[in-house]
């Protein structure tokens, strides 16, 4: 089990059970004591609100405050969770999806502030995790407003500089969304054909 399965199982465990005890964490996560307090550590670092009566528990989601947050924030957080790596696994597949709306549900949007540049048209789970290169520099590019240059499986064979538009998020299916130079057509392109994405000078 890696640290963020069993930080997930740690997590699980503590919302179903009424107060755990450092051994039981560590009995039932297979690890030794001293990881256990380690992964409780990293929980409450993760602001996890988790409390201690008799065993460590999480607090109850009512006693739990909105987050307020940009739309640009929120559209993070829903990509982040869309693009992990662990969707490709089937046991986190369906219980990242949950995290997603509950944590969605829970934010307050304040759209005063920066707007996003996502474009979220249906509910599910990416499987572009290894394009976060791609993803993570596109994304750069629409917030510090730079151009873009970029090559795709089936594109042409020189890069192609552009003004990024938008990221799509389609259900599993995302795309970067752009305006070539000297076209006004914009173009998309699902994530997965790009082969490189860098910042234009």
């Amino acid at each position: 089990m890696t640290k963020s399965e069993r930080l997930m199982f740690i997590m699980e465990l503590l919302r179903n059970n009424d107060g755990l005890r450092i051994e039981e964490i560590a009995s039932r996560s297979e690890t030794s004591e001293r990881t256990a307090y380690r992964d409780i550590n990293s929980l409450y670092k993760m602001r996890i609100p988790l409390v201690y009566r008799n065993g460590y528990r999480i607090e109850k989601e009512d006693k739990l405050s909105p987050i307020r947050l940009s739309p640009l924030d929120r559209d993070l957080i829903r990509l982040s969770l869309r693009i992990n790596p662990l969707n490709q696994r089937k046991a986190f597949r369906e219980r990242l999806k949950t995290i997603e709306e509950a944590v969605v549900g829970r934010l307050e949007v304040d759209s005063r502030t920066e707007r996003s540049f996502f474009v979220f048209d249906g509910p599910g789970n990416s499987s572009n995790a290894d394009k976060s290169d791609c993803l993570a520099t596109f994304g750069e590019s629409l917030i510090l407003k730079k151009k873009v240059s970029l090559r795709w499986i089936g594109g042409s064979k020189r890069a192609v500089t552009a003004v990024p538009m938008a990221l799509k998020v389609d259900g599993p299916e995302l795309s970067v969304q752009f305006r070539p130079d000297r076209s006004q057509a914009e173009k998309s392109v699902p994530v997965d054909k790009l082969t490189s994405v860098k910042l234009s000078d």
